[in-house]
């Protein structure tokens, strides 16, 4: 036998049944705390003994209050019933701090570990690289991950910035708002300066302008089936990203900007990047 295993499903179920049974479950669902404690224990328990200093080093990293103070050394299974406390919201938040925290010489190995029982357990999220570090990264499709991978990694100023907005999109502290301005700022570093090469002011808006003014200047790389040209089309696409921003400083239709919002523009603005940094959009 070769190639990869099926999950399980339960016997019996029906195709609605299955689809909906291997359904991403938000977050760390509380029936995966008793393998995420196993892998915890795993890391820091000693002769079934641990100390808690990794706790108290957390609740100063996170600003977030356990309860544990120095110096605590218990048998691991106080530790364990302790564990099981946490919300999901905390535990989330200790495992992304655990990770980024690995330094044994098989670290990579550990954090494997640790996601394939997330994956077993169809969490929503992954173990992953975000903002340089390996931690908890919103759950997507490998050939997703591998193409976002391949764009935030194209242009040094574009590809920095697009990273930024999904650690800001999908990881565990999501800041929506910051993270659709990060996708915006992406877009800008590569158009502004290609649309409007004289304006060192020049915004998304001002750049969806002037390519709009600049009509029958530019080519895109995908056609009509007639052959006819798509550039202004583009516009379209831009716009959408422009305008769904609607916290952005001036809009008259102030509003917070949700989390779905900023993922869909972050995925958009990957998209455009890519575009950009491959040259698929240029003068005639």
């Amino acid at each position: 036998m070769s190639g990869s295993i099926a999950p399980w499903t339960p016997l019996g179920a029906s195709e609605e049944e299955v689809e909906e049974f291997l359904a991403l479950r938000e977050g760390v669902p509380p029936y995966l705390y008793e393998s995420i404690i196993r892998w915890i224990r795993a890391r820091k328990a000693r002769d079934r003994w641990v100390y808690w200093e990794f706790l108290v080093n957390f609740q100063a990293a996170s600003r977030m209050s356990l309860g544990v103070t120095t110096g605590m050394y218990t048998p691991v299974d106080d530790l364990a019933i302790f564990l099981r406390t946490l919300s999901p919201e905390k535990m989330a938040n200790l495992l992304d701090y655990m990770l980024g925290t690995l330094e044994s010489y098989h670290a990579d190995d550990e954090a494997q570990e640790l996601e394939k029982s997330l994956a077993a357990g169809g969490s929503s999220w992954a173990v992953g690289v975000r903002g340089g570090r390996t931690g908890l990264v919103a759950r997507m499709p490998a050939s997703v991950v591998d193409v976002v991978a391949s764009v935030t990694s194209t242009s040094d100023k574009a590809g920095a910035k697009l990273s930024q907005a999904w650690d800001k999109a999908y990881g565990p502290d999501a800041q929506p708002s910051d993270a659709y301005v990060a996708a915006v700022r992406a877009v800008e570093i590569l158009l502004c300066p290609l649309v409007s090469p004289n304006n060192d002011r020049a915004t998304l808006g001002t750049a969806i302008r002037d390519l709009r003014n600049q009509g029958g200047s530019w080519t895109f790389a995908m056609k009509h089936g007639d052959g006819t040209d798509t550039s202004l089309e583009i516009v379209g696409i831009l716009q959408l990203l422009w305008k769904g921003q609607n916290d952005r400083h001036g809009s008259g239709e102030y509003a917070d900007v949700t989390i779905e919002e900023a993922q869909a523009a972050v995925l958009l603005a990957s998209t455009i990047v890519g575009w950009l940094a491959k040259g698929m959009l240029r003068r005639k």
